[in-house]
């Protein structure tokens, strides 16, 4: 291979990240960066031929032409929808916070009014 391009290619799951410094040649384009970055050996269960590609936070396509000091992002797949995520914790916070109002009213004791 030809001394060229020098970029970083970066795949990460929770507990574990793992980023690679490779020297490609000036024509490679995200999608054989990929491929050829060797993340697959890190990662058994990643398919380098289909995951998702960014460069810094932008999903770009897979024939994008890589740049030097571009640091290539391999996207998992998202667990759950981030809306679905936020609705699920907003009802579990407002169960919550019904359960505990309801638990404060029925143990305080009931107020006494006076008579004038």
């Amino acid at each position: 291979m030809q001394s060229g391009l020098q970029i970083s290619v970066v795949y990460a799951l929770a507990q574990r990240q793992i980023v690679l410094d490779l020297e490609l040649s000036a024509d490679t384009t995200a999608r054989q960066a990929a491929v050829q970055s060797g993340m697959q050996d890190y990662f058994p269960e990643l398919d380098t031929a289909t995951v998702a590609l960014g460069v810094y936070g932008e999903h770009v396509s897979d024939d994008y032409v890589m740049q030097a000091g571009d640091r290539l992002e391999l996207y998992r797949d998202l667990v759950m929808d981030p809306m679905q995520l936020r609705r699920q914790r907003a009802f579990t916070a407002k169960a919550a916070e019904e359960a505990a109002a309801t638990t404060t009213n029925k143990t305080s004791a009931p107020s006494v009014k006076n008579k004038a």
